[in-house]
């Protein structure tokens, strides 16, 4: 499945046995947005997700030598 889009929101969800939670739908709006996959986290599960985003991409830039190089590519999800 292609995606082109990420759907982000707070809200009561759907299948996350929360009362609130961050919710996460990955769609391909320019087919039509029939398929998607979606992810349901607490607020905690949120953060920490993207405390590990975060040192993902500080690893990876220091390993290829990418420290300080501005990446002004447009955000384009693939």
């Amino acid at each position: 499945m292609k995606i082109d889009t990420a759907n982000i929101y707070y809200d009561h969800l759907f299948h996350a046995p929360l009362e609130h939670a961050l919710g996460i739908d990955f769609v391909n709006e320019a087919d039509g947005g029939r398929e998607r996959v979606a992810v349901e986290l607490s607020a905690a599960a949120a953060r920490e997700l993207v405390k590990q985003i975060q040192a993902a991409l500080e690893s990876g830039e220091k390993e290829h030598g990418l420290e300080g190089v501005v990446d002004d590519a447009p955000a384009y999800l693939t």
